[in-house]
């Protein structure tokens, strides 16, 4: 059981440095070949007047690959919409 939650813990330190260092804005794209579907999460932090973090979650949503667009210029177009939270 520890070894299972270290090993969850590595992948959520992984995901949030993938969103830190590699996104313009918290969200990441995760392509699953296996079953051909993409899952799109995004970082949502709730800050108070002080910029200090009270809290934060992650929204995510996922798509059969049927169900989006791929733009040439890389961007993906779909019903991902934040709004809905």
């Amino acid at each position: 059981m520890a070894d299972q939650t270290s090993r969850l813990s590595n992948r959520f330190i992984f995901f949030n440095d993938l969103l830190i260092h590699e996104s313009k804005n918290n969200t990441a794209y995760f392509l699953n070949t296996d079953n051909q579907k993409m899952i799109i999460v995004r970082k949502i932090e709730y800050r108070n007047r002080d910029n200090v973090l009270i809290k934060e979650k992650y929204y995510w949503q996922e798509y059969n690959l049927n169900d989006i667009i791929i733009l040439p210029d890389g961007n993906i177009h779909c019903d991902f919409d934040l709004a809905r939270i």
